[in-house]
């Protein structure tokens, strides 16, 4: 199943009157609970490698952004969502003000360090005075993005099985000595 900005696809047909709010630029956490119930919401855990295979169930445990939408394995009962995410608004447009040479286009997490980087072509050419500042605007930017994509990361939790616990036989012979 699927909930993106033209609504809510449940594995066989689009419903429009659920969608992912308008602005998103990046979900930071989700959490399910049982629709019609009290019960307080379970958080879910993203998959930074894709949804791994298996069975609908209970809950749907994981999600995944994916195409600007967020995935998710389905769960054979209602449920409710809750989400965090960071949400940047459009500048409003109309027909007054819409020029499609400088119309604002929403870049997901780094749309200010792109922004820092045309701004120091901008000083070179119109305002030197300003290009020591430019250069240090574009540093920090620089810096903040790559901090909130290792923050992302690190954020994944990242588990494998301990050592020896699946192969402790070979053919017979015991490797309980490992």
């Amino acid at each position: 199943m699927a909930l993106g900005y033209q609504g809510y696809f449940d594995g066989f047909q689009w419903h429009p009157e659920w969608t992912l709010p308008i602005g998103v630029s990046k979900m930071l956490a989700m959490w399910e609970r049982v629709s019609g119930g009290s019960w307080d919401f379970t958080p879910m855990q993203p998959a930074p490698f894709g949804l791994p295979g298996g069975l609908q169930g209970v809950r749907m445990g994981q999600w995944e952004m994916r195409e600007g939408m967020i995935w998710m394995r389905g769960a054979m009962q209602a449920t409710d969502l809750r989400l965090r995410a960071r949400i940047s608004y459009p500048v409003p447009l109309s027909p007054v003000n819409l020029n499609f040479s400088t119309a604002y286009v929403p870049l997901l997490d780094s749309k200010n360090a792109i922004v820092s980087k045309i701004l120091i072509q901008y000083a070179v050419r119109f305002a030197p005075e300003r290009y020591q500042m430019c250069i240090a605007e574009e540093a920090r930017m620089m810096a903040k993005l790559r901090l909130e994509v290792v923050r992302q990361m690190q954020a994944q939790e990242n588990a494998r099985a301990a050592f020896g616990e699946e192969a402790t036989a070979d053919f017979g012979i015991a490797w309980g000595w490992l």
